[in-house]
């Protein structure tokens, strides 16, 4: 039995530290049953994303489930994990979140576990092939529509703009680019996931978790669509109606729009 199962034999008003202790001893009595063994097996990070995604994708993710608690029982008896692993684990487990707590649980376990080191949360899992394409959307929409995990959406693995390169533009246009620069939907890895899972069993919900893009940051989700030049036939049309959109100036910051997408017109053909 591994971590994930005897955390749900046990319930969440116990102790995650507590469950490992038991852990522990019962492989350690199983160990000293069979002579040959090496002794009780330390958790793997499979087996730490595995019990995180019981508990993220319970409604009963409290007391003694809490981020701290967690972390706290895994950092004691294992203070070498590499959390980062973890994570990366995750896209391969039975995470299946069904509320705004069960996506802050992971963001803030592994803030917890990190604790000191200056660590950035890794999204770059969130734009990975997932075996359940419904799971990845909706941990997508409920960290995307999180106003309290946007601060740790800093990875953005591909950036849509950053300010560095554009320093006049950033100059003229500070209010907009310092929002946009730090906006979780400033990433063309995001773009690219949900581009793949508009043709999944998801695609429905992928399309929804666009539009809300396009609602909140219509100028990034359309430069992103034309920076990756995207061949599927409902982007190409999203891209062409929004192109048109800022050309009438419907949209925003279509001047921005206009300037930011000629500078990186320019860099492909000069690529």
């Amino acid at each position: 039995m591994g971590l994930a199962e005897h955390l749900a034999s046990k319930g969440s008003n116990v102790a995650v530290g507590d469950v490992i202790a038991d852990l522990v001893k019962n492989q350690t009595a199983n160990s000293d049953a069979h002579s040959s063994d090496t002794g009780p097996r330390l958790l793997s990070a499979d087996d730490v994303a595995q019990a995180m995604a019981l508990i993220a994708s319970s409604v009963d993710n409290k007391d003694g489930w809490s981020p701290e608690n967690f972390a706290k029982g895994v950092r004691q008896f294992c203070p070498s994990m590499s959390w980062d692993d973890v994570i990366y684990k995750l896209s391969k487990s039975n995470l299946n979140v069904r509320d705004e707590a069960g996506a802050l649980f992971i963001v803030n376990t592994y803030i917890a576990a990190t604790a000191g080191q200056h660590k950035a949360f890794p999204c770059a899992f969130m734009y990975e092939i997932w075996p359940n394409p419904q799971a990845q959307v909706s941990f997508l929409r409920f960290a995307l529509h999180s106003s309290a995990m946007a601060p740790h959406l800093l990875d953005k693995q591909m950036a849509t703009i950053s300010a560095e390169p554009l320093e006049t533009l950033y100059m003229v246009y500070h209010t907009e680019f310092s929002r946009m620069v730090n906006s979780p939907w400033n990433s063309l890895s995001l773009i690219l996931a949900l581009s793949h899972l508009l043709d999944s069993t998801a695609g429905d919900d992928a399309r929804a978790l666009l539009d809300h893009g396009i609602a909140t940051e219509p100028l990034l989700v359309t430069l992103a669509l034309a920076r990756l030049k995207v061949q599927h036939p409902r982007l190409q049309s999203l891209l062409q109606q929004n192109v048109m959109l800022f050309l009438k100036r419907e949209l925003s910051n279509s001047r921005l729009f206009f300037e930011l997408f000629r500078i990186c017109e320019k860099k492909v053909m000069l690529a």
